[in-house]
């Protein structure tokens, strides 16, 4: 009761309202404290100025003395009011320790590898049952601690259960299915000490299985050692090793002509596993499901690769379904399968074939053209007579003359024929067409004139090596090799039954219809520094030169064939190899000459192959000025499916007032999308052909090796102090982790020098003083 009456009369005077009114503990202190002994030395300078003041006062004892305190008291009050003085309340507060629990959410959690009594499960559905099966575990955790909880792949992110839970609630239902393209281990734990800095940590529990996209970084595990925070590993998959096999990759072109063999290149993944075993690859028409290609294959680990081809017979987009009949031990269904989407064009192919005399490549050459339905053929024989009809299906009087005359064609062959032959306005047509309109340009070597005629020429710059351009020949009988190149873009299919369409016949010397003798000797430094060799030529000596050269010019393809002997392979297996040999090079370069030509824009991205959740440039190009002055400055492009629903828009920018859009985008799938214009003003002025195919892939890194890396978790727990823990141990955890409470003080403080109670004194000490000096008349 005596203590509440103090309190309410130290409240009345000081005005203390801040501090709660059942406060007992109460103290005075200063916010500028004089250091120790400085008070003893404030009263000794206050008593000696008082008393050197009134020292010489010729008045009675009582006066003297009165004054000499009043001044006295005067100056300590004036120090200690200088001093700051202040009513303090102590108040403590706890602050409890953080424990972060970090929970993989990438991809390879899909994985279905752990076995069960039921079965295999994946790593994910382990991952939520052992977080359900504890809610006790982490109920207590959260009593004692502030339990924090993170998903993490490629970053951290909050998860919406850190609040604490009731026992035997389930709560994983809260969680998104795991999708993240990478796990990054080091950088998540990084962010997450970061952003924790100044806080007492207690420890990190970590769910993963280990398999990370890059090596434990030394100075985390430090940072963690100095900070002694330690990591309890919980591993999540199978300990053994696992087996997956899937669909890397698929190189197809997107647009071909009807009837049309395409080739189709599907690159496949083995990880763990027998490399021995046969798997069953097929093309199908998704539109009809039927079959048009299947092979059974063993992979081979150098080179994963096979080769399917289609004939489309109808026109339009179609859309076809690669699949993999894997066996019941497959890990992941997800990769068996892939969408593509071909356009096929209802027309032949168009080219032209300038020849200089009847060569017996150029007889089997002409046939083929003649006799191939999917091909319309104009041909010209220099060497002809006057009264000699040019052959093909559209017969040619005269060299075209003008830009569209020459871009008729969607390839043009040049065979054994003299530079001199064309005028330079011809040859620049035959430049431009190439460049601008994605016009192959197929050069046959002969040994009169090509290219020995061709140096200095308007399209020595289209030939894919540099002079001297009067080549000797190879001595002796070459054989031909296919380069990986070759294969990639499907060339040189010769048969078909094949796995990779090559005939053994071709690769011996002992059959001697496989051998060439017309082939023009070219050294590899010969080469452009752009020029991909699609096949060699092996020499008696087995030394191996360039055979077919492929380069790039401008939108368009040049391939240059140093032999033209290919039609001795008759005496083999007839025509079939020839005819095969050379309409898959016709055909690779016409489909090149329907991506170019006339292209009014270009919708592309910086990054060939995106990643989803990786952001990428997006970009407009237009090459027509006269379109280019007609488009808005914002134009929407609609990103599709390839079924043609709409998965996001994205609003490109005009840079600075040119024929450039741009805008940043961030894909969020996996597949192949269609970039189209969301207004179709905008479409019309691109005469509505302005389509562009993408595809997205996750990144190989978090599939490349499906197996668990149980072992970097026990090695992270070892070096930071912590444990790995089983779903036996668990409950251990919260007796495990250091307690690391935090004792916070933060006391109440109430200034009291500027209250009216001191202010009183001070007056009245003056006044008193003030007036027993004028009693004793001093002035």
């Amino acid at each position: 009761m005596e203590v509440h009456v103090m309190r309410d009369l130290l409240g009345r005077i000081f005005d203390l309202g801040t501090i709660p009114r059942d406060a007992t503990d109460l103290h005075l202190t200063f916010e500028h404290p004089l250091p120790d002994g400085a008070w003893f030395l404030v009263i000794i300078g206050s008593l000696s100025l008082a008393a050197w003041c009134y020292w010489g006062l010729l008045e009675s004892n009582w006066k003297r003395l009165l004054l000499f305190s009043l001044r006295t008291s005067t100056l300590v009050l004036v120090v200690f009011l200088i001093s700051g003085p202040q009513i303090t309340f102590p108040r403590e507060s706890v602050e409890s320790d953080l424990v972060i629990a970090m929970v993989d959410r990438s991809s390879s959690l899909n994985i279905r590898d752990v076995p069960t009594i039921e079965g295999r499960i994946t790593r994910d559905d382990q991952l939520m049952s052992l977080i359900d099966d504890e809610a006790k575990t982490w109920n207590d955790l959260s009593d004692r601690s502030e339990l924090l909880w993170y998903g993490f792949s490629s970053s951290p992110f909050s998860l919406p259960f850190d609040e604490g839970i009731e026992q035997g609630e389930t709560i994983t239902s809260l969680m998104d299915p795991p999708d993240g393209w990478r796990t990054n281990i080091n950088g998540s734990m990084e962010t997450l000490l970061d952003s924790v800095s100044g806080r007492s940590l207690s420890g990190i529990i970590l769910f993963s299985d280990g398999r990370t996209t890059s090596i434990l970084d030394r100075g985390l595990l430090r940072r963690l050692q100095t900070n002694s925070i330690p990591v309890f590993t919980v591993p999540l998959g199978s300990p053994s090793s696992v087996n997956d096999i899937g669909i890397i990759d698929i190189d197809h072109p997107e647009n071909a002509f009807i009837k049309d063999s395409v080739p189709i290149v599907v690159t496949l993944g083995l990880t763990g596993g027998d490399s021995g075993s046969e798997i069953v690859i097929r093309l199908r028409d998704d539109q009809t499901d039927t079959v048009l290609d299947e092979r059974s294959v063993v992979i081979d680990p150098d080179d994963p690769r096979v080769l399917l081809t289609a004939t489309l017979d109808e026109p339009g987009i179609r859309k076809l379904k690669v699949e993999l009949a894997a066996g019941d031990d497959d890990l992941i269904s997800e990769n068996n399968q892939r969408f593509i989407k071909i356009d096929v064009i209802d027309r032949p192919i168009r080219i032209l074939y300038v020849e200089g005399y009847p060569r017996w490549e150029y007889r089997y050459l002409k046939n083929l053209l003649i006799r191939e339905e999917s091909i319309e053929s104009s041909i010209m024989l220099l060497s002809a007579d006057m009264e000699f009809a040019q052959e093909g299906d559209l017969a040619l009087e005269r060299l075209p003359r003008s830009r569209e005359e020459m871009n008729r064609f969607d390839l043009i062959i040049i065979g054994d024929v003299p530079a001199g032959f064309f005028t330079d306005e011809q040859l620049e047509l035959v430049s431009e067409s190439v460049s601008s309109e994605g016009t192959g340009l197929l050069w046959i070597g002969g040994r009169r004139s090509n290219p020995s005629t061709w140096n200095q020429s308007s399209l020595d710059d289209l030939l894919p090596f540099t002079p001297p351009f009067d080549l000797q020949n190879i001595t002796g009988g070459v054989l031909v090799e296919p380069t990986e190149t070759a294969s990639e873009l499907g060339l040189f299919i010769v048969d078909p039954q094949t796995d990779d369409g090559w005939i053994p016949d071709l690769s011996r010397r002992s059959t001697g219809w496989s051998l060439l003798r017309s082939v023009q000797r070219i050294a590899s430094s010969q080469l452009k520094p752009t020029t991909e060799v699609l096949a060699n030529v092996i020499d008696q000596d087995d030394s191996s030169h360039p055979g077919v050269m492929m380069m790039r010019f401008g939108a368009g393809q040049v391939i240059y064939s140093s032999f033209d002997d290919i039609w001795r392979w008759r005496f083999g297996r007839g025509e079939e190899l020839t005819d095969r040999w050379w309409l898959g090079i016709l055909r690779l370069m016409a489909r090149q000459s329907i991506d170019s030509s006339g292209r009014i824009g270009e919708i592309s991205l910086d990054s060939p192959i995106p990643s989803p959740g990786t952001p990428t440039t997006m970009r407009l190009a237009v090459f027509d000025e006269s379109v280019s002055r007609r488009i808005q400055d914002l134009v929407v492009v609609s990103v599709r499916d390839l079924d043609g629903g709409e998965i996001s828009e994205v609003e490109l920018i005009r840079e600075n007032d040119g024929s450039e859009w741009s805008s940043e985008w961030t894909p969020r799938d996996e597949g192949e999308f269609e970039l189209v214009f969301s207004s179709s003003e905008t479409s019309r002025l691109f005469q509505d052909g302005m389509k562009s195919s993408i595809m997205v892939r996750m990144p190989e890194a978090e599939y490349r090796n499906l197996d668990t890396d149980h072992g970097l978790l026990e090695l992270i727990s070892r070096e930071t102090g912590g444990s790995v823990l089983n779903p036996d141990s668990m409950n251990l955890l919260p007796d495990a982790l250091p307690n690391r409470d935090v004792l916070i003080e933060n006391p109440i403080r109430v200034s009291i020098w500027n209250s009216g109670f001191f202010f009183l004194v001070l007056i009245l000490l003056l006044g008193f003083e003030w007036a027993l000096r004028r009693m004793v008349r001093m002035t």
